[in-house]
């Protein structure tokens, strides 16, 4: 999506990037999974004019994050269990004047899948995402239904309809 007439030799954009990230998987069966992941993330953004001295816009954004997960697998079935959590604390600067900002994501989720008659596969579940972002706030049970049938082993069909709250970009 270039567009040549809106183009800038003089713009420059700098983006720093640290994430540091630990996972746990414990295995109590061998149908039975629990998932853990911890995450922080410190992100800089810079962008400049170098016509202009002082710097346009800089973010500065530092993340931790953390999620779970259960899985149980079964013959026919199987479902998926988990929460997540993230709070971004932004520093945001635009041509000098700053301002703070607090992003927070909670969500959790539950999903079944259930294999009948054998090729297909149905999905159903719920999760209930929770986003604030400084007066912003959104909280909203997303529904999630779907279906694989499996043709042949080359050839998988499949439909879905879901809603979601999305998370903030630095967590992505």
């Amino acid at each position: 999506n270039f567009d040549p007439d809106n183009f800038s030799r003089t713009f420059r954009r700098d983006v720093d990037q640290d994430t540091y990230r630990v996972g746990l998987r414990y295995s109590p069966a061998p149908s039975s999974d629990f998932l853990l992941s911890l995450s922080y993330a410190y992100l800089e953004d810079a962008s400049q004019d170098k016509n202009i001295p002082a710097p346009i816009i800089e973010t500065k954004d530092e993340a931790p994050q953390g999620e779970g997960q259960y899985i149980y697998r079964g013959d026919r079935f199987n479902v998926t269990t988990g929460f997540g959590y993230s709070d971004v604390d932004r520093n945001f600067a635009d041509l000098g004047q700053s301002n703070d900002q607090e992003i927070t994501d909670t969500s959790g989720y539950v999903y079944g899948n259930l294999n009948l008659p054998d090729p297909v596969t149905w999905t159903a579940g719920i999760s209930y995402g929770r986003f604030e972002h400084n007066a912003l706030k959104v909280d909203k049970p997303n529904p999630k239904f779907g279906v694989q049938w499996r043709v042949t082993d080359d050839l998988v069909l499949r439909r879905a309809a879901f809603r979601i709250v999305k998370r903030a970009l630095v967590n992505n």
